[in-house]
């Protein structure tokens, strides 16, 4: 049987004569054919105008004036004047796409449960009917996890002009609150979602029109009711039906605090902060980030904003000030002083660098895990969110990194996803460079406690060295997206101890090896790394020991790490990357003498050697990797790629 029930569409009006034609007409101008239209002027002082404008569509629509008494009076009116089976809002300001009420009928039509609300996404227009924004609600949490019970409403996610309500549903929980005038609709959708299920439609099916002469703009009495609202709203909130939802209750009374706060609910904002702060002091953190600082006073306001702009609330921000001299201090007291999350320590006189901050910070740190940022480094709002979620559903995975973009002092962004996606397992690749950016690790503080895991006291790469550490007692992941911001500094330790560097980096990474395989690094190893300098003398083998090597090294990985046989299969492809780099280092060798790791990087200066390396990957594109490893295995001296 063909599900076509009856919509009535009501739009509600007073002084409306600037923008009702264009309701009316995408009212009329749905694709589905069994509505009925009512206009409701509720008192209109325009000289006739809002009227005019109405009759002028004849027999389309039916007219309703009524005295003045408020948008909740005109719905009202119309509603027990409807004879349809649903009900649609539509505000004399908004616009409806065409197919709007098609696809919520056609939805409805599978779903079982006929008393469904639904609700869409929305397009933002301006005055002229611009799009400037679309939502999309069920970003990062998912349609399923949204709708649950007011929670839609809560988050703010329902716009009444895109539900779609069985008319029955007012019997059970009435009609519109006359006495409020601007949050009518946000009261009614709260006993709505509180009764009935929801659904989520993924489309924007309405657009919503922002301009300055919208009722809640210009009412009086927006500031005092929205408190109202809000108050009462989160007093009866409880912890158990937030976790009924799959949701942290910190996180949403954080979220709520944030909210009311940027709306200037001054009553409902320190309710909703109190309520937060309660849980917190109770439980605590779930995310520990460590921020080192010296002398930061010119990066680190962006820094701190980016936490507290965080969408995952849940965390402690601990500043590790190393004795700073400019104005750091004073601003961390400042934000300190502002939310109870942020927690600064000063470290002693003769305790100075950076590993003694971070080991300091891990040894503060109360939460399920930890992570660090750089004080002049900026984090994406999502960044916390998107690796609690990955951790906290792969429990094999102790580390979990994200992508980064590089960042000018004047923040600009280039250089975006500076770390290639891979398939390989990152405890391989970790072998040969070092595979994940690490600022931006989130880690399991477990792991870190423990096995007793510091930071060692090293010049550079003390980051590196404590990854080495975990890695061999977990795996790593790394989101691929760049959530990470990094602002690149010449004068940085990095950019001045290269070599020392690219040294450390080596007897880090020929630990690691010894480790996981329990056998000694042979001395070629090195030049299978990125970790080797023009200062190194170079050793030159059969390519056929060298691939022997890898399979044994792949082969012991596999074992340490339980590796799949998909994962496997994708080291043995990168052998074949590894094998290719190594003959072309050979090559090179036999040609130029000593050569640096990043002799690929080096195009305008060794453009024969750019040339080689494209021939090579060329080779490799036309001929396959058989007939390639046939090719490294004939060890041809000279053009190896000539065919």
């Amino acid at each position: 049987m063909c599900f076509k029930p009856k919509v009535t569409i009501l739009i509600p009006v007073y002084n409306g004569a600037n923008f009702i034609r264009k309701a009316i007409e995408s009212a009329i101008g749905q694709t589905y054919s069994n509505i009925e239209i009512l206009v409701i002027n509720d008192g209109s002082t325009d000289n006739g105008e809002t009227e005019k404008i109405v009759k002028s569509f004849g027999n389309k629509v039916k007219y309703i004036a009524k005295e003045n008494g408020g948008v909740a009076s005109a719905l009202n009116v119309g509603i027990r004047e409807a004879t349809g089976d649903y009900i649609a809002w539509l505000s004399h300001d908004d616009v409806y796409k065409p197919n709007r009420i098609e696809e919520q009928i056609n939805v409805l039509n599978d779903l079982e449960d006929k008393t469904t609300l639904l609700f869409t996404n929305v397009e933002l227009i301006d005055e002229n009917g611009d799009v400037f924004c679309i939502t999309n609600y069920a970003n990062l949490i998912g349609k399923e996890k949204l709708c649950q019970g007011v929670y839609p409403v809560i988050k703010g996610t329902v716009n009444g002009c895109s539900i779609l309500i069985a008319k029955e549903c007012f019997n059970k929980v009435g009609m519109f609150n006359e006495n409020l005038k601007t949050t009518n609709d946000y009261e009614m959708w709260m006993r709505l979602f509180k009764e009935f299920k929801s659904y989520l439609i993924e489309k924007p099916l309405i657009q919503y029109r922002i301009h300055k002469n919208q009722d809640t703009n210009k009412s009086p009495y927006i500031i005092k009711e929205s408190n109202e609202l809000w108050v009462d709203i989160i007093e009866h909130l409880e912890e158990r039906q937030i976790e009924e939802w799959g949701f942290e209750p910190f996180n949403i009374y954080m979220d709520l605090y944030f909210q009311m706060f940027n709306s200037k609910y001054t009553e409902a904002c320190p309710i909703a902060y109190e309520k937060a702060k309660k849980i917190y002091e109770r439980t605590g953190p779930k995310v520990s980030i460590i921020m080192p600082c010296y002398n930061s006073d010119k990066y680190l306001k962006k820094a701190i904003k980016s936490v507290l702009d965080q969408t995952y609330r849940n965390f402690e921000l601990i500043i590790i000030d190393d004795n700073s001299t400019d104005n750091t201090q004073k601003i961390i007291k400042d934000f300190e002083q502002k939310d109870f999350r942020i927690k600064f320590y000063k470290k002693f006189e003769n305790d100075k660098g950076i590993s003694k901050s971070m080991n300091k910070g891990i040894e503060l740190a109360k939460g399920q895990y930890i992570t660090r940022m750089d004080s002049d480094d900026i984090i994406i709002p999502e960044k916390i969110e998107q690796q609690v979620k990955f951790l906290n559903n792969n429990k094999e995975y102790g580390i979990c990194s994200v992508n980064i973009a590089m960042m000018d002092n004047l923040d600009n962004i280039y250089n975006i996803n500076v770390y290639p996606e891979q398939k390989v397992p990152s405890e391989w690749t970790f072998l040969w460079t070092n595979p994940i950016p690490n600022a931006p690790c989130m880690y399991r503080t477990s792991i870190i406690k423990e096995n007793n895991i510091k930071f060692n006291e090293l010049k550079t790469a003390e980051d590196y060295d404590f990854l080495k550490q975990l890695v061999t007692k977990t795996k790593i992941y790394m989101i691929n997206e760049p959530l990470y911001y990094y602002r690149h500094n010449e004068k940085s330790i990095y950019n001045t101890n290269k070599k020392d560097t690219f040294k450390t980096s080596l007897k880090i990474s020929e630990e690691y090896y010894r480790i996981v395989t329990k056998r000694e690094v042979p001395e070629y190893y090195k030049f299978l790394t990125c970790f080797y300098t023009e200062d190194n003398e170079p050793i030159t083998k059969d390519v056929e020991e060298i691939y022997k090597f890898l399979e044994e090294t792949a082969q012991s990985l596999k074992g340490f790490y339980k590796w799949t046989d998909e994962q496997y299969e994708n080291v043995q492809l990168d052998i074949l990357k590894l094998i290719e780099k190594y003959a072309v280092y050979k090559y090179l060798v036999q040609r130029y003498g000593r050569i640096r790791a990043d002799f690929e990087e080096k195009a305008d200066e060794e453009s024969s050697i750019m040339r080689l390396v494209r021939r090579g990957r060329q080779y490799l594109k036309d001929n396959g990797i058989k007939k390639t490893v046939r090719k490294i295995m004939q060890k041809v001296k000279g053009k190896i790629w000539k065919k």
